[in-house]
């Protein structure tokens, strides 16, 4: 059986998954997109605020 190629576009937290594929290869590309993006929180390599969100940081 064709699987049907969809269209995409979605975000999970701050990952953003868009493309052109089948259901398999999005859950799989959503999967590791969430691996990547705890991976990437707990080692401290990116921080973003966003430009909404007041921070207030004491003095």
């Amino acid at each position: 059986m064709h699987t049907p190629i969809l269209n995409y576009t979605f975000n999970v937290g701050d990952i953003n998954v868009k493309g052109n594929t089948n259901p398999e290869e999005i859950e799989s590309r959503v999967k590791k997109g969430m691996k990547d993006a705890v991976t990437e929180a707990l080692e401290g390599t990116r921080r973003e605020i966003d430009q909404n969100q007041l921070i207030d940081v004491g003095e």
